[in-house]
């Protein structure tokens, strides 16, 4: 891991990206936030003619908006309400488009204490890019999910003539940072430029600006853009740090590398805690980003110790899935959590064995109370246990979920759109030329019991005597349970393994 210092990457970034991208309509947003990040001010210049309108997908956005115009000397102000700014007619349009400054209380936003909209933590800010970052009138499509909870505006009409990309330029102050989830240009001790992308606008997603650093996490595939947000008192980024490398070591035993190329990691230290880590999740607005909330007074043994982090990297494995179907989400990575850190050498096999068990129990435990949370996280981990043991015993070992996903990998990641879980599934089936992930989860999703994996379990030479999860030494046994436990079976490095089903 590397504190990143100051360096340009503006070339090698537009050198990676595809040349239909490169020639794309660009808006660029020069973005200046006050020192004691009380503020920010805006100018958004626009590629080729003016939009008719700026939205932003938050309506409390306009609560904190001060002083649009038009920039020209003197200033031309402009008209704007709770679902946008508005250009004049003879203005909207024209070519060359006139430039627009505006600038947003970032001080009132969090006074407003509307959740993760704006939130101070110490010297910190975070914020939805929905409150600063008014955009051109996207084009027709729209989603259902709000950003960051603060509520969908009215349906966003199209404006074909001025859809493209935003170019966002951070001009920071001395001892400032930034953290986006968007692709990194270039950057230097004052100014840090991205590209904001094609993710929909109204996915949640945090930017976050105060006097953190931001550290490079280099694992193989992906370099991890983790920035520690304040807390009282600080946590000690060398332990946060490997904390989140190991984490990320562990996902990239799944196919050798890690999934995407650079995810934003946010680190919230929260005091002391029952849990060392007591929530976390993924967003992907403006591209993938882990936020982890922890207990800074742990050592790294006891955060290494704790599965949250492997989970929610784990849930960059696929693209974003649509709340439906959270089942199937939440299964992979409930089963990967413990199968990855085996083969990372986090957990023994047998404890990994027991916690997809433990879980497993708690599941059924759930299902006859009818409770859903346990239900839906561990009857999602017995599918993907029994889809990854079917698949190897139909191809002779030859298959394995780990070689479907390294596939979907290479056709399908990143994404910048919801997947059902159906559309995924069938995907699976394609990659693998089988039915099975469709025909097995039909079987799940119908039942209301719990998924039956007693000939799972005894494929895998894995029994239950006493409460206590008993382990066979049959050498089919043995070997099953090792392909699935042991780091090496990505694509051409994976050995046939014999089955006995």
């Amino acid at each position: 891991m590397n504190h990143r210092p100051a360096r340009a990457l503006a070339a090698a970034a537009l050198l990676a990206l595809p040349f239909a991208a490169v020639a794309e309509r660009m808006h660029r947003y020069d973005v200046v936030i006050a020192s004691d990040l009380g503020e920010i001010d805006v100018h958004a210049c626009f590629d080729d003619r003016a939009p008719a309108r700026l939205v932003s997908t938050a309506p409390q956005a306009a609560r904190f908006l001060r002083n649009p115009h038009i920039t020209a000397d003197p200033p031309r102000p402009l008209d704007y309400d709770g679902n946008g700014i508005d250009l004049p007619e003879e203005v909207a349009g024209a070519a060359p488009p006139p430039c627009v400054d505006y600038a947003v209380d970032l001080a009132a936003a969090v006074r407003a204490e509307l959740g993760r909209f704006a939130q101070r933590w110490q010297r910190d800010l975070t914020t939805t890019p929905a409150l600063w970052l008014w955009r051109p009138r996207p084009a027709a499509g729209g989603n259902d999910r709000n950003d960051a909870g603060t509520g969908a505006g009215d349906q966003l009409e199209a404006d074909d003539s001025v859809a493209g990309d935003i170019e966002v330029t951070f001009r920071l102050p001395k001892g400032v940072a930034v953290s986006a989830p968007w692709q990194l240009l270039s950057q230097s001790e004052s100014e840090v430029v991205y590209r904001v992308g094609h993710t929909p606008e109204d996915w949640p997603g945090i930017v976050a600006f105060g006097r953190f650093r931001v550290d490079d996490v280099v694992v193989p595939g992906a370099t991890l853009r983790v920035a520690i947000i304040d807390g009282d008192p600080p946590a000690d980024a060398r332990i946060a740090n490997a904390w989140v490398e190991h984490a990320a070591r562990a996902v990239a035993t799944l196919y050798g590398e890690f999934p995407l190329a650079s995810p934003q990691i946010l680190l919230f230290p929260r005091g002391h805690s029952d849990v060392p880590v007591p929530w976390g999740q993924v967003v992907r607005g403006g591209g993938a980003a882990a936020q982890l909330y922890f207990d800074q007074y742990r050592p790294l043994a006891e955060l290494d110790a704790d599965w949250t982090a492997t989970h929610e990297l784990s849930h960059m494995l696929l693209p974003d899935l649509a709340a439906g179907d959270t089942w199937l989400s939440e299964g992979f990575a409930s089963y990967y959590q413990n199968v990855l850190r085996a083969r990372a050498g986090m957990l023994t096999q047998q404890q990994a064995w027991k916690e997809l068990a433990g879980g497993f129990e708690r599941g059924r435990r759930d299902t006859r109370s009818e409770r859903a949370f346990m239900r839906v996280y561990w009857s999602g981990a017995a599918f993907v246990l029994l889809a990854d043991l079917g698949l190897r015993a139909q191809s002779g070992g030859r298959q394995s979920l780990d070689t479907a996903l390294a596939e979907l990998k290479r056709c399908c990641l990143p994404m910048d759109r919801y997947w059902t879980g159906d559309e995924l599934l069938r995907k699976l089936d394609a990659i693998t030329g089988t039915t099975l992930f469709t025909e097995l989860a039909a079987g799940i999703v119908d039942s209301k019991d719990f998924p039956d994996v007693s000939d799972a379990f005894a494929d895998l030479g894995l029994g239950i005597e006493y409460g206590a999860l008993r382990f066979d030494d049959d050498p089919a046994h043995v070997a099953l349970r090792d392909a699935i436990m042991t780091a090496g079976t990505a694509p051409g490095r994976d050995a046939a393994i014999t089955t006995p089903r």
